[in-house]
């Protein structure tokens, strides 16, 4: 299950590479940065008596980069990946759940988790006024939990499957997002991104439908690439 997840991130990322290829208007490269909420629901269990060590829906921080491929009149895609990092427990019931690093290893195995987010929304905008934009997205988006960090001798392989079975790592995401050009290289952008964990109507745990569900909120600076406005024919014409 791991080695086809790792194949998906590698075929997903040179779909999007190879997309060049047909000579599509790749305008502008993005940072990001900002607060991502991991929703968790299961701090109760079924009986209603409280999960030792399950965390209280935790915020942590993200970083990211990502390009804007211009395919018409107000419409994009934006592939792109971010990082962020949380510490997981194993629950006694199997479920894999928000935690603390204080948490010792005797309430079940612990690891520091990465989490890798690879999206690529298609956008739709609006310019408002001349510097402003605003608009909306959609994006088909891979969230992959890579345990990494062995916490207090616990084993990795107790964690790992949890975050590869029932498609845990299939989010589809909506989003919202402003920007303003600071200048004609610069532009500054405030992107809302939802995150859904469908997978939760199927993998077998009676909880809320927002249990790990994400709410990020990023900052961004996006420079703008030389041929953006500019047709080929134009550029050869500069050229000569």
């Amino acid at each position: 299950m791991v080695k086809s997840s790792r194949f998906q991130i590698i075929a997903f990322l040179i779909f999007f590479t190879g997309l060049s290829a047909y000579g599509l208007n790749f305008t502008d490269l993005r940072l990001h940065a900002g607060p991502v909420w991991i929703g968790n629901a299961y701090t109760v269990d079924e009986n209603g008596d409280p999960v030792q060590g399950s965390d209280v829906s935790p915020i942590n921080f993200t970083l990211g980069a990502a390009t804007r491929i211009e395919l018409g009149n107000r419409l994009a895609v934006v592939p792109g990946v971010d990082f962020f990092w949380q510490e997981y427990l194993k629950t006694d019931s199997g479920k894999v759940v928000p935690t603390q690093i204080e948490t010792g290893s005797y309430v079940g195995p612990i690891a520091g988790v990465l989490g890798v987010i690879i999206s690529a929304p298609f956008q739709y905008e609006w310019q408002v006024k001349e510097a402003w934009t605003v608009g909306g997205g959609v994006s088909p988006s891979l969230v992959f939990r890579i345990p990494l960090q062995s916490i207090e001798g616990s084993s990795l392989s107790q964690i790992t499957p949890y975050f590869f079975s029932s498609g845990r790592f299939f989010m589809p995401e909506l989003q919202g997002f402003f920007t303003y050009d600071f200048s004609d290289r610069v532009t500054f952008g405030l992107t809302t991104r939802f995150f859904l964990p469908i997978y939760n109507v199927w993998d077998g745990y009676s909880i809320p439908v927002w249990d790990e569900m994400m709410i990020l909120t990023d900052l961004s600076i996006a420079f703008k690439l030389p041929l953006r406005g500019a047709s080929s024919s134009d550029t050869q014409t500069k050229s000569n």
